[in-house]
């Protein structure tokens, strides 16, 4: 109860601001980015790479 009614007394923690906001989507933007490309590398890598080595084993 303590802090509910710290919480009321002082709205600014109540909230996230305009810049935090804008700095979070952008950090999630660019963690969604990183794992979209490792992805498609390793998808690339295990298809193309790892195919092409199975077919010139005799």
């Amino acid at each position: 109860m303590g802090n509910q009614k710290e919480t009321q007394k002082n709205p600014q923690y109540k909230y996230a601001s305009t810049r935090e906001k804008l700095c979070f989507g952008i950090g999630a933007i660019g963690k969604d980015a990183i794992c979209n490309l490792v992805g498609a590398f390793l998808m690339l890598w295990s298809s193309d790479c790892r195919i092409q080595r199975r077919a010139q084993q005799p």
